[in-house]
């Protein structure tokens, strides 16, 4: 990776710590912190006191998660593609 950091970080938002973004990887940056709160309450069962994770998630906050995953996605593919 360009800024150093081990690829395996799980914790997207740890970025920050070892980058200095431009500012169009800004957004990458807050894309990948609203991302990180999805990391365990959307696999595991018991990460909310009662219900499922499907009980506190909305279409529009899954659709968002998604978008945000298009667009880090597409700026590692570009990365990736630069001799």
């Amino acid at each position: 990776m360009r800024c150093g950091l081990d690829s395996r970080c799980a914790c997207r938002s740890k970025l920050n710590l070892f980058c200095r973004p431009t500012e169009a990887e800004e957004y990458l940056l807050r894309a990948g912190k609203e991302l990180d709160k999805h990391y365990i309450p959307s696999r595991y069962p018991n990460a909310f006191p009662q219900g499922a994770p499907c009980d506190y998630y909305t279409k529009e906050e899954a659709q968002r998660a998604i978008t945000h995953t298009e667009h880090i996605l597409a700026f590692c593919e570009a990365l990736l593609a630069e001799p």
